[in-house]
């Protein structure tokens, strides 16, 4: 089992997955209410998920995927482009789930329209 990196810089959202649930890398597919976090760090993106009043993390399978780097290189830049591939899981997440963990095609903010 691991979480994510205390006092680093992550993004968390609370969301009921689809349903088809979250593949994690330990505990198999979760489903229903939970937290989804995410971490941006030398250009890898790492995603975990905790079962709403569950205390354990699970990372999501495929985890950590590797990110193209924004087009500046600065901090406002680097937080930008967390928060868009952050909001582009939760909605993945929220729409059809993550069933086989992580893919490219999961931080495409266009794919599910």
């Amino acid at each position: 089992m691991t979480e994510p990196a205390a006092g680093a810089a992550r993004q968390i959202g609370e969301v009921v997955v689809g349903p088809e649930g979250v593949l994690t890398q330990a505990a198999g597919v979760v489903t229903g209410s939970m937290h989804l976090a995410t971490q941006l760090a030398a250009g890898r993106l790492r995603v975990f998920v905790q079962r709403s009043g569950d205390e354990r993390w699970h990372e999501v399978a495929g985890s950590p995927l590797p990110v193209p780097p924004p087009a500046e290189e600065s901090e406002r830049a680097l937080l930008h482009l967390h928060l868009a591939v952050h909001e582009a899981v939760v909605r993945h997440a929220r729409i059809t789930g993550l069933p086989a963990g992580l893919a490219p095609e999961t931080l495409d903010p266009t794919g599910l329209d």
